[in-house]
């Protein structure tokens, strides 16, 4: 019996580092373009991490941007104390959002984006589009009633990043270089070699679950997310944050 206690310590421990120690991940991509540097960050779903380690993570990067898809809170979160921490992270650096699923079906929306507007990150839910010097980055949020075309630039020379919660977002916009997006959680819980196993619409082995992918001649980036869904468990996919520089 003393093996099973062990076992249930160990498994204890794993699924904490997995759901609550996150980890940087990095990604470098040369398109030609304007140079950016930024911190790309999904799903925190109020998540209890190390904020100052996550704050000295980040200033040891030194992003240009941060860039946040969404699924900052989740559905019934009401204290929004915690939230409010986090987004302070993000006070000295030029912040933009987009909504997830679970800020549309949170009740206390508008008090969630009041803090956004305390820390004047910019929304960009509704296919907003910021531009400055050779870049634009817009937004496609979960309603967003724009049309796919009205979110990237025509100009051929702007590097142009696209920020969505979810994959199905995505898809309804192109002419983008790099779409950034979360809402998988990497899948939670993946295997070895396998990958991710379900989606959230409980179909095997999806074909997008995290990580860079190609398609018609832009990329798409998911993040495995720096929270959990209300079954907190994870395995072989840690919390994690991206670090992103384009040249």
């Amino acid at each position: 019996m003393k093996w099973i206690f062990q076992l249930i310590i160990f498994l204890s421990l794993y699924n904490y580092f997995q759901t609550r120690i996150f980890k940087l991940e990095k990604l470098e991509l040369n398109l030609g373009k304007a140079p950016l540097k930024a911190i790309f960050i999904s799903d925190f779903h109020n998540n209890k991490i190390n904020l100052s380690r996550l704050s000295k993570t980040i200033q040891k990067q030194n992003p240009d941007a941060i860039f946040l898809g969404g699924d900052i809170i989740s559905r019934n979160t009401k204290n929004f104390r915690r939230v409010e921490k986090f987004l302070a992270t993000f006070s000295d650096y030029k912040t933009f959002f987009v909504l997830g699923n679970h800020e549309e079906e949170n009740p206390k929306i508008d008090d969630f984006l009041k803090i956004l507007s305390k820390y004047n990150i910019i929304n960009l839910s509704d296919g907003g589009i910021y531009r400055e010097r050779g870049i634009s980055i817009s937004g496609t949020g979960i309603s967003t009633k724009n049309t796919p075309e009205n979110y990237a630039s025509k100009d051929k020379n702007e590097l142009k990043i696209c920020l969505g919660h979810s994959i199905e977002e995505i898809f309804k916009t192109r002419g983008y270089d790099l779409a950034l997006c979360g809402h998988t959680h990497g899948g939670q819980i993946r295997l070895p070699i396998l990958g991710q196993v379900l989606d959230h619409g409980f179909n095997l082995f999806p074909k997008y679950s995290k990580g860079l992918y190609k398609k018609d001649g832009s990329y798409i980036y998911i993040s495995s997310g720096l929270g959990n869904s209300s079954l907190a468990i994870r395995t072989f996919n840690r919390i994690s944050i991206s670090f992103i520089s384009i040249s």
